[in-house]
């Protein structure tokens, strides 16, 4: 995936950024507790999980470190639920050196549309 989204990133100012997405999801897919429900890019809303998982990248970029941890125990094994955080600041990290808050919200929308 890092290879997938660097040029992406990369235009937009956090090229590293796609390395520290990449080793996010690696350590939730590896510390899951069961399968997660990942909807496809056509729906046009998000799954209980997905918000979860945005909501823990989005906690762990406004450095509430604590919160960002309980939040994706929800869906992760305790053990691996630090790394995961710790990745997730470090994503969170890349982007807001290039402006780029992550935001939550239930449906998705093609950016810059009302």
């Amino acid at each position: 995936m890092d290879e997938a989204l660097r040029p992406l990133y990369t235009q937009l100012g956090c090229g590293e950024a796609s390395a520290y997405l990449d080793e996010t999801l690696c350590v939730l897919a590896a510390g899951a507790k069961r399968n997660l429900q990942v909807r496809c890019t056509c729906s046009e809303t998000l799954s209980d999980d997905e918000q979860v998982v945005l909501q823990a990248l989005r906690l762990a970029q406004t450095e509430q470190v604590q919160a960002a941890r309980a939040q994706i125990e929800r869906l992760m094994i305790k053990r691996l639920a630090p790394v995961f955080v710790r990745c997730s600041c470090l994503y969170g990290d890349e982007l807001t050196r290039a402006h780029m808050p992550i935001e939550v919200e239930p449906h998705l929308r093609l950016v810059g549309a009302p």
